[in-house]
Order: C-alpha cells, then structure tokens, then sequence
C-alpha cells in the first residue's frame, strides 16, 4: 500500500454511498467526458477534465503512466485500494468503480447536448443497482467535486 495517500481518499473509498455522491457530482459539474485529443477516455484528459475514477485520484498521486491502467487497478497502483480486492473483481467497490467508469465513457458516443440527462438516467441506474441514494441536484451544491 501507498502511505502517500491522503486521509479524506481512504475515508472517501471506504463508503459505496461516498464514491458514488462523488463521482455523480463530478461528472455532472464537469458537463463532459474526459477525453485527449483522440477522442480517448482518460482520467487525466489535456483540457483538465477528469473521469470518473480520475477525479478520485489526489493530485499529488496522479502520475501520467496510470493512464495505461485499467481503473481499479490505477487506483490500487498508488495505493487506495488493496490490490488483493482489485485482483478478485467481485467486491461491490470495484464493481461500483466500473460502472462509474462505464457511465463515463458512454459519454463519447453521445451528442454533447445529451452528455448530462444522459448521465443522470444512467446514475440513477447505478444507485439503484447498488442500493444506494439516487443523484439528486443538491449534490451540484453541498461538497467539492475532486478529491486534491
């Protein structure tokens, strides 16, 4: 594990419900998927857009390289999750970290106009699936968007 990685990321990891308000808010105050001039999802992307498992890497913690990882395992590269739940793939919060980034990336196939209400049906989705509390519009409001 990466000791450099900050109490509030640990804290934020740790609750399905947090990732999740996080990441809705993020995605949907960003208006846009995060994409490099390719037209590639990334978590980093040149314009200073970040996708859905990117705005949850610090940015003392974000290294270029990570974008040849796939999600999770980024994040279990600089040490917010254990490598061990990564590797099993069944634990909700991965499978919550990879719908995220799914709802993300879908993003590249729509219309700009249609990037946020698409969003937020497919959220909601999300939310429900894993039992969580829906996207509501006082999350754009109550808390950061990032994690730095």
């Amino acid at each position: 594990m990466n000791l450099n990685a900050n109490n509030s990321t640990w804290n934020l990891l740790e609750n399905l419900q947090d990732i999740y308000d996080t990441v809705a808010r993020h995605l949907l105050t960003q208006g846009r998927p995060a994409t490099n001039v390719l037209t590639v999802c990334c978590f980093r992307a040149p314009d200073g857009t970040s996708c859905a498992i990117g705005c949850l890497i610090p940015n003392e913690l974000y290294k270029p390289e990570l974008e040849l990882r796939w999600g999770p395992y980024a994040l279990a590269d600089i040490g917010l999750l254990p490598r061990e739940e990564v590797e099993k793939q069944f634990s909700s919060r991965v499978l919550l970290l990879c719908k995220l980034q799914e709802v993300h990336d879908a993003a590249v196939e729509w219309k700009p106009e249609d990037v946020v209400k698409n969003w937020k049906k497919a959220l909601s989705r999300v939310a429900k699936q894993f039992n969580l509390r829906p996207f509501t519009s006082s999350m754009l409001t109550n808390k950061q968007t990032t994690i730095n």
